[in-house]
């Protein structure tokens, strides 16, 4: 029985099915001319329960007629033919099977996995409520599309293309948006190019009766694709049950009955960033940047807070972009940045950036450079002085070691009158800690400086002030240093003085022991 004559589409697809694919010429020429496999335009009505059952028929055909081998890898393709095909539907670019490479089809197999086992993997919950005002307006339509980035349509794309800013974003760019996975695209993941090009309306931009000045009507009343219409009820529902229980919902009341996500958060997005309110917000995020500073740790403000309250400010205008406001520029990021840090351990840091401007010519390398310095800082700390011992003062009493320790008279401190000697000899940095703090210089450091070094960086100071004198030899002082206790020195020194200079003079006038007010009166015989 000869061959029916094919069509040019049935021809190509006979084709790919055989050569690229890997079916027989049988099989081929069964699939093309029995089971209406003769044009790319049929691939998007197949999926995977469909392929099987055809395959089948031509393996084992019902009517009597001879069947044909079909290996599961074959099969197997085919099933990533529909795929692709139906992967650029969703992205609005044309499939020409004549110049399609095996290769093409590869490389959205996982992709396709992952999208079959989203649901599975990533079960859907309903998302919790949160506050929509004007203060935390950016954060709220981030945590949004965040959300709706989490979830998929009924194409397996994710749903934040329901939101996005553009209802044509292939219109003025299309030339140059190259698919993702290929060279010079501009998509980084698969998911980020259906975001951009999952369709909203059934309208094409090269068609001619097409109106890039219609947007607006486009928006109001379609025509919509199908896909669209189921996807944007669900975003509604998303929408509400975050922003539903505001007060800003009564502005979006309306759409309750068509449920079209999409017009409540273009209309609530405009409620909140229409006219000169970006400009504003944008206004208050170069105040913020100016207002922050750094003079050195505190209790409730470190360097790491410093540089993360810089980035929160930076992603606030990177989302402010979306709506309008003129991208923060990164020379002015670096200058915020480094005209707040007022702390003079900073100063080389800065100056090495100042001087080689060329090579810090954004904000993630600056800040880098900074944290990085931090790190190397703290880690010339020995580990065992992560909390910081004030000196030890004038005896006993109240000191500046949190009530402990030293200070005036001779009692033995409130903070550590439980502490044993050990325990407070094992708390002295040795002289090889101290001599590790190399970075330490003799300058005049401020209260906040001083209290953030650790005892061998105050020891290491209190050295370089007091050039050849041992620790605690100078008996005039008001404030003794505490003892460097060395490596080399024995154990067995329980029962002598911390610091070894109590002489028995020193002893007699600490103490009221020969006092003659306090001496008891002999009785008169």
């Amino acid at each position: 029985m000869a061959a029916p004559e094919r069509t040019p589409e049935a021809r190509d697809m006979f084709v790919f099915l055989h050569r690229k694919l890997g079916f027989t010429k049988e099989a081929a020429a069964a699939l093309v001319d029995q089971q209406g496999l003769d044009d790319k335009d049929e691939l998007v009505e197949f999926d995977d329960d469909l392929i099987d059952g055809t395959c089948k028929a031509v393996r084992k055909p019902s009517s009597g007629q001879d069947g044909h081998q079909i290996p599961e890898i074959a099969a197997h393709r085919l099933q990533l033919l529909v795929y692709f095909a139906k992967h650029r539907e969703r992205t609005q670019r044309e499939l020409n099977i004549r110049v399609t490479e095996l290769h093409a089809l590869l490389v959205l197999k996982d992709q396709r996995t992952m999208e079959k086992n989203w649901t599975k993997q990533n079960p859907e919950h309903k998302p919790d409520a949160v506050v929509l005002d004007a203060q935390r307006a950016a954060t709220a339509f981030d945590q949004a599309v965040t959300t709706l980035r989490r979830l998929r349509g009924v194409t397996g794309v994710p749903l934040s293309y329901v939101v996005r800013h553009k209802i044509f974003p292939y219109q003025d760019e299309d030339e140059g948006d190259i698919p993702c996975g290929e060279a010079n695209s501009k998509y980084q993941t698969i998911d980020e190019e259906l975001e951009a090009r999952a369709p909203i309306l059934n309208y094409r931009a090269d068609w001619e009766d097409y109106d890039p000045l219609e947007t607006d009507e486009y928006e109001k009343t379609g025509p919509f694709h199908p896909s669209f219409l189921a996807d944007t009820k669900k975003v509604w529902s998303v929408l509400h049950a975050m922003w539903g229980t505001s007060g800003v919902w009564t502005h979006v009341k309306s759409f309750d009955k068509t449920q079209n996500g999409r017009q409540v958060y273009r209309t609530l997005m405009r409620h909140f960033f229409g006219g000169n309110k970006v400009s504003t917000m944008m206004t208050g995020v170069h105040t913020a940047l100016r207002g922050l500073t750094y003079s050195g740790d505190t209790k409730h403000f470190t360097f790491d807070k410093y540089v993360t309250n810089h980035v929160n400010q930076h992603n606030t205008a990177d989302r402010l972009t979306d709506y309008g406001a003129t991208k923060l520029d990164e020379h002015i990021k670096i200058d915020y940045f480094m005209t707040g840090i007022k702390s003079s351990e900073f100063d080389a840091t800065k100056n090495n950036v100042t001087a080689n401007r060329d090579n810090f010519t954004d904000f993630d390398t600056v800040k880098n450079l900074f944290v990085e310095f931090r790190r190397l800082q703290h880690a010339s700390r020995p580990a065992s002085t992560s909390r910081t011992i004030a000196s030890v003062g004038r005896g006993g009493g109240r000191s500046s070691a949190g009530r402990g320790g030293g200070g005036r008279g001779s009692g033995r401190g409130r903070g550590e009158k439980n502490a044993s000697y050990e325990d407070r000899k094992k708390r002295i940095p040795t002289q090889a800690e101290v001599d590790r703090c190399t970075h330490i210089v003799n300058k005049k450091y401020t209260d906040d400086e001083y209290r953030n070094l650790s005892d061998a960086e105050k020891q290491k100071l209190w050295q370089l002030r007091h050039p050849g004198q041992a620790p605690g030899t100078d008996a005039s002082n008001k404030r003794k240093v505490a003892a460097v206790r060395s490596a080399a020195k024995d154990d067995d020194d329980d029962d002598k003085s911390l610091f070894g200079d109590d002489t028995d003079e020193d002893a007699a006038r600490s103490s009221n022991r020969n006092n003659p007010a306090l001496t008891k009166r002999k009785k008169d015989k």
